[in-house]
């Protein structure tokens, strides 16, 4: 267990305890209140959900949706329209060299709007950074790199 000098944040790695006298204080010493987060890290290194919003479980299966950009600067789907999605993760890998933007809005007629670089409509995923829609989301979604290759790392339920 290791615990970073600038705050009171341990990392645990293999089987590991947060012991009851770890309790971080404020500078004039006294003793705050300690919320602890749990996550697990799957193989891609981003945190995989162990209970989503309301305290719902999280999906007993995620499908693997990553891959790559297919043309630099042009939108292309991430996923479908999905009326009965349950879950969806969108990650930039921290090794990325450039931001990734999706976007899940529709126009006024219900039509997807496509992905597009700082256009207003779409969000920017910097290297490292993910999106969940720990719901699902019923609109499709589609993403857009300046690079064709760009990798991304997407789950689904």
């Amino acid at each position: 267990m290791a615990r970073d000098a600038n705050s009171p944040v341990f990392e645990v790695r293999g089987a590991a305890a947060i012991p009851a006298t770890a309790k971080p204080s404020d500078k004039s010493g006294d003793a705050m209140a300690t919320l602890v987060t749990l996550a697990i890290l799957g193989p891609d290194g981003f945190a995989v959900p162990l209970t989503s919003i309301a305290g719902q479980a999280a999906p007993p299966h995620l499908v693997d949706c990553s891959g790559a950009i297919t043309a630099g600067g042009g939108a292309q789907p991430f996923r479908p329209a999905d009326p009965l999605s349950t879950y969806l993760r969108l990650a930039n890998p921290p090794t990325a060299t450039e931001s990734l933007w999706f976007c899940d809005a529709v126009d006024g007629t219900g039509t997807a709007i496509p992905a597009g670089i700082d256009d207003g409509f779409s969000h920017e995923l910097r290297a490292g950074e993910l999106f969940t829609w720990p719901t699902g989301v019923a609109t499709a979604v589609s993403i857009i790199a300046a690079t064709t290759g760009h990798k991304f790392i997407g789950r689904k339920a």
